[in-house]
């Protein structure tokens, strides 16, 4: 049997679940309540973490900010149970907190866990507790426009120094030195945000030990819950798909298995969708002729495109000849790397095939640290109904999922297709080139290619479209015109949809001017750095001299320019300085008008209002539930009692 076809055999065979129960999470959880200590405890996690959930600290090997081609490790958050939004929006959260406590304390009661002598009543109000504190790190650190985009390198042996549990414990328990052959303590590794770890470490030392073995124990369970049996399936969909999407049935176990399969051997299971269809060789050729069409159209609005000043015109040009497209499915080389590891899958033990999946990933993620980016990997199964940019690679994908009614037909008009799937390809591609692709050259590295002017009449025809979208008004059902933002309201519902308009326009005020913060302080380092370099010449020079007592005509003018250059370093840096002072004085004013309507959010929720149910799709249930439900052409369709 193929890997696709044992896993997924194994996938829905729930009896050979439910036998098992919570028994292959036995072990782990015991090593989390017989830890001795903060130190051991995050030894621990990291060790769960290989095959795991992440907690608190998130490691995995990316693109290198300064060097795209070279993977570094990236020290970044973890996710949690929710998304961000859900968090931030006080009404929201205190509407979703009673199930998020039921939730929690149901599948840590389901595994039996428990703390000997422990303060606590309710274990799931510990989750909430450490969440909610958690999520206020997360907060803290996206405020701040640099430490939220840009990357600080420090050594390994730096970041364990520094952060010595969220970091260091927590790598050590992962085993990165000893599976990593590039890893050492002096390699360079890429904190995402100072000012995240430095509070989180803080926390972490202020939160008792029975709190944190509590939520380590509850990351754990969550994140292998949905590969369990039926009463944390029962659990998982209460809560992500009856509570907070507003499902009124769940899903059909095949459609549940599409996903896992789309997860977790995603070139497979791609692999196999694409010859289903037939190869899509004819469906590939009209895509690929669109989408130079549509690249060509591009490049004549760009050459005559009056705002652009002609250094950022050639920039774009470069990075548009450079962007590579890829699409259908990936090459074939990616199905032996994705099997590697995996001589064979076992049809009637699920939980045991995603734990040696997971591992032979984490291996592979491991020697990926320090090595080369593998340009040919994609992000996602070539059978998702998806697309996306990556400013890292400059490469834009288009898996074969997409290339289907409603978005795709080959027989189609040429207006049908440019005016359905021709919309995604010019989205996906001008990713590249709005104000998060400004940071990013052609080669994708992290340099800041447009110039102030472009800056400024990027944000004035910016801001015309939120206000041209700010003006639009709707009626309700009772027919009453529902005004724009800037009217002055009429109710507390008609406020909130105010108040997410200002959010909209902070957003976009505050994005431009991190662009141009960003530049201000690349532009300041390395000046520094320039200067710097010049003193080390000036020290050699000095050394040469003393110790020869002679000084050559050539030192003489060496020294003179040293001198120079460096005075006009730091007089540049000066300049960069006031730059920034500039910026950071708009930038407290923009925290200023969000604090405001923070509080007038407050004077809603005081005031008794309810703000409004969000329906984004949790962090935790992933983007491949859009799968196709393809498993019933893998193996024969099988009608199973259990719904997710």
């Amino acid at each position: 049997m193929s890997l696709v076809g044992a896993l997924f055999a194994s996938c829905m065979d729930m009896d050979a679940r439910n036998a098992i129960g919570a028994n292959p999470l036995q072990d782990g959880l015991e090593s989390i309540i017989n830890a001795k200590d903060k130190q051991e405890l995050f030894r621990v996690a990291g060790r769960l973490a290989r095959t795991g959930a992440d907690f608190i600290t998130s490691l995995s090997p990316d693109s290198n900010l300064q060097n795209s081609s070279v993977n570094v490790l990236w020290v970044s958050h973890a996710d949690l149970t929710l998304n961000d939004e859900y968090y931030e929006n006080p009404q929201v959260l205190q509407n979703l907190e009673e199930y998020l406590v039921t939730y929690a304390s149901t599948i840590l009661n389901l595994t039996g866990f428990g703390l000997e002598g422990s303060e606590y009543d309710n274990y799931g109000d510990v989750v909430l507790g450490v969440e909610k504190q958690l999520i206020e790190l997360q907060s803290y650190s996206s405020l701040d426009p640099v430490s939220a985009d840009v990357c600080y390198l420090l050594s390994y042996q730096e970041a364990t120094e520094n952060y010595p549990l969220v970091f260091g414990a927590y790598a050590e328990g992962m085993q990165l030195l000893d599976d990593a052959p590039a890893l050492t303590e002096d390699t360079d590794v890429a904190l995402l945000s100072i000012a995240y770890f430095e509070k989180a470490e803080e926390l972490v030392m202020l939160l008792s030990l029975d709190a944190l073995k509590t939520y380590v124990a509850f990351a754990y369970i969550n994140g292998f819950a949905k590969y369990l049996s039926e009463p944390f399936l029962t659990a998982r969909y209460e809560f992500f798909r009856a509570t907070i999407l507003g499902t009124d049935s769940p899903r059909r176990m095949e459609t549940v298995c599409a996903a896992h399969l789309a997860d977790l051997l995603p070139v497979h299971t791609g692999v196999q969708y694409v010859a289903q269809r037939g190869g899509m060789k004819e469906t590939g050729e009209v895509f690929i002729t669109m989408v130079e069409e549509i690249l060509d159209t591009m490049i004549t609005n760009i050459e005559t495109l009056d705002w652009l000043d002609e250094l950022t015109r050639a920039n774009v040009l470069k990075k548009l000849n450079a962007l590579e497209i890829m699409y259908v499915q990936p090459d074939a080389e990616q199905l032996d790397k994705e099997a590697e590891g995996l001589a064979k899958l076992d049809s009637t033990a699920f939980f045991a095939n995603v734990e040696l999946i997971k591992m032979a990933r984490f291996v592979a993620l491991a020697w990926a640290i320090g090595g080369d980016v593998d340009r040919d990997e994609w992000g996602m199964s070539s059978a998702s109904v998806n697309a996306y940019y990556t400013p890292y690679t400059n490469q834009v994908v288009f898996p074969a999922g997409l290339m289907q009614q409603p978005f795709f037909d080959a027989s189609n008009e040429a207006a049908q297709i440019f005016g359905s799937l021709g919309v995604v390809v010019g989205h996906e591609i001008s990713h590249g080139f709005d104000n998060t692709g400004a940071n990013f050259d052609a080669n994708g590295n992290w340099n800041a290619w447009w110039t102030e002017a472009t800056v400024l009449e990027f944000g004035k025809r910016a801001q015309c479209l939120v206000d041209q979208y700010s003006g639009f008004y709707t009626e309700a059902e009772d027919g009453e015109q529902l005004v724009p933002v800037d009217a002055e309201p009429t109710d507390a519902s008609t406020r909130r949809r105010q108040l997410v308009g200002l959010f909209d326009r902070f957003r976009s005020d505050y994005t431009q001017l991190s662009v141009k913060l960003r530049e201000s302080l690349r532009l300041q380092h390395r000046l520094m750095d320039k200067c710097l370099q010049m003193k080390n010449e000036l020290v050699v020079c000095a050394i040469k001299i003393k110790t020869t007592e002679q000084v050559q005509a050539d030192e003489i003018k060496s020294l003179s320019f040293y001198r120079d250059e460096c005075e006009y370093a730091w007089k540049q840096s000066a300049l960069s300085q006031a730059r920034e002072r500039d910026a950071m004085r708009i930038i407290d004013d923009l925290r200023a008008k969000m604090e405001d309507l923070q509080l007038q959010v407050k004077a809603l929720v005081a005031s008794g209002a309810s703000a409004p149910m969000m329906r984004r799709r949790p962090q935790s249930e992933g983007s491949n539930e859009r799968m196709l439900a393809i498993p019933v052409l893998l193996s024969p369709k099988m009608q199973v009692p259990w719904r997710d």
